[in-house]
């Protein structure tokens, strides 16, 4: 056949047709329609990954401040592909710029003496400051700067993260950095912004009431999520304050009161939360320290009030009703109600859980629910924290549920009460002795196939079962020093039967590492 040639298939006929001039002459890369040659390169480009830093330093902040150089290095040579063509360019321009990392604090070297030892800083970059990273430095010049290619940023962002990439607890006053990052983060005040992530104690956001208003006046018409990492609740309240009747998902992790400030100078009254979020579909609640009083005032805000059918109905309308889809809750401790009394902690338990999904109806509207509940120490990471049988009662009572995670044990009978419409459930392997011997995990995996059984006698449509395993396991006695390849392989034996059963049920079987 001639390569020049086009061939077309109908449902009742078949014709060759040939290639016109223009297209013989035109590189195929530019041929390529515009719809796919986006589907093509939007998954080539470099994310950052504000959760999970690497192991390429020694701390967790080192290590963020290397794959952010990685990062931008990786962005460098994804850009190089603008230049196959005007067409590709263009293409790429909104793929480059959704997203946006603007490093609030990153650690610099000031210029020394010689003789001396240089000292890090959690400085901004600025002029008077010498930094080891080129491309960070690169990057906050290209934000001091005005001209076109900040404008296209300005024109083109969707997600915008603003990353202290410095330890977060020092005494250092900010006030010029607050000036520089004010001026930066203004460029973008009528961007398109749905997504916003806050991580560190100096990003510069939500610093007063009123914030959102002098900086960033569009956001409350844009924004969709929000997310915090390791922030004050001062920045929180005032956040949510002005944007939380519009965020759809909202997550907060790394947030404890019980050694910083906020807790012993500020009391309940001053955390301010907006009347209700009648938008909020996902919250998730990652390592937080907080009163269970803050909790509750929390969730009861989360819902909207039910729109009366009628004039009459008006005056008998009810509270808020929850909005609330996905929940999920990893690592949740209660401070004492009284600063003054002390930071005294405890793990959430699954009865002051059970009743916070009573506020608002938040359990009959969930699909998706994760729990991890708290563990006092690393050593407790295999004691019972919940009791099973409440856990099986929280179960019952969100009875719309699609998607069920939990990383603890849980009470055989918890099967026969799967909500019906549960699809997707994911458990933790637990040792069914005190986890001191390996045959105490290969014990417990027949309780997954049991499980399994009697969940497909009871006709529960199950399509997957995932089998979570905790990273703590491998430091256990016959577990040391192993991967979790490794662990996986020595759990073989145990899943055969397990993996038979999944298969002949049609249930998708699969592990993974906590």
């Amino acid at each position: 056949m001639d390569s020049n040639l086009r061939f077309f298939k109908g449902e009742e006929w078949s014709a060759e047709v040939p290639l016109t001039l223009e297209e013989l002459v035109t590189p195929a890369s530019q041929r390529i329609p515009l719809e796919i040659l986006h589907d093509i390169l939007h998954p080539l480009r470099p994310i950052f990954d504000v959760c999970s830093p690497s192991v390429l330093g020694s701390s967790v902040f080192s290590s963020r401040q290397n794959d952010f150089a990685v990062y931008l290095m990786d962005m460098k040579h994804f850009l190089s592909l603008r230049f196959v063509s005007r067409i590709w360019n263009a293409v790429m321009v909104p793929i480059v710029y959704e997203e946006f990392v603007i490093p609030t604090r990153f650690p610099v070297m000031r210029p020394v003496m010689y003789g001396q030892v240089p000292s890090l800083l959690p400085t901004l970059i600025n002029s008077g400051l010498t930094n080891p990273y080129g491309p960070v430095h690169k990057l906050v010049n290209f934000l001091r700067g005005d001209g076109g290619l900040v404008d296209t940023l300005a024109d083109n962002m969707k997600t915008l993260m603003l990353y202290d990439f410095c330890h977060p607890f020092s005494s250092h006053d900010y006030s010029d950095e607050n000036n520089l990052m004010t001026r930066i983060i203004k460029k973008f005040q009528w961007s398109d912004i749905q997504t916003l992530h806050c991580y560190g104690r100096e990003t510069y956001a939500f610093r007063y009431p009123g914030w959102v208003q002098d900086t960033l006046p569009n956001l409350p018409s844009t924004i969709q999520s929000l997310s915090f990492d390791a922030v004050d609740r001062r920045t929180i309240s005032c956040a949510l304050v002005d944007l939380g009747s519009a965020v759809q998902f909202l997550e907060i992790r790394n947030r404890s009161r019980l050694w910083d400030l906020d807790y012993e100078s500020l009391g309940e009254a001053s955390f301010h939360l907006p009347t209700e979020m009648p938008m909020l579909e996902t919250l998730r609640l990652i390592h937080i320290s907080t009163t269970l009083s803050e909790f509750t005032k929390l969730l009861s805000r989360i819902g909207a009030y039910p729109r009366p059918s009628n004039t009459a109905d008006v005056l008998h309308t009810g509270g808020l009703q929850s909005t609330l889809r996905s929940l999920m809750i990893t690592q949740l401790f209660v401070l004492n109600e009284d600063p003054h009394v002390g930071g005294f902690y405890a793990p959430l338990t699954a009865v002051e859980f059970s009743q916070l999904l009573d506020i608002n109806g938040i359990a009959d509207g969930l699909t998706y629910l994760y729990v991890g509940p708290g563990l006092y120490s690393m050593s407790d990471a295999f004691n019972v924290i919940w009791r099973p049988d409440i856990v099986t009662e929280i179960v019952q009572k969100c009875s719309r549920l699609i998607s069920f995670s939990y990383t603890s044990i849980v009470d055989e009978s918890l099967v026969d009460h799967l909500p019906p419409d549960l699809r997707h459930i994911s458990l933790a392997l637990r040792p069914s002795l005190p986890p001191s011997h390996i045959i105490s995990y290969l014990d417990s995996l027949p309780m997954f196939t049991d499980f399994v059984k009697r969940s497909l006698r009871r006709e529960q449509k199950l399509g997957s079962l995932k089998i979570l395993v905790m990273d703590q396991l491998q430091r256990n006695p016959g577990f040391w020093r192993m991967s979790f390849d490794d662990v996986r392989g020595l759990l073989q034996s145990g899943r055969s039967e397990l993996e038979k059963t999944c298969e002949d049920g049609g249930i998708e079987l699969s592990f993974d590492l906590i």
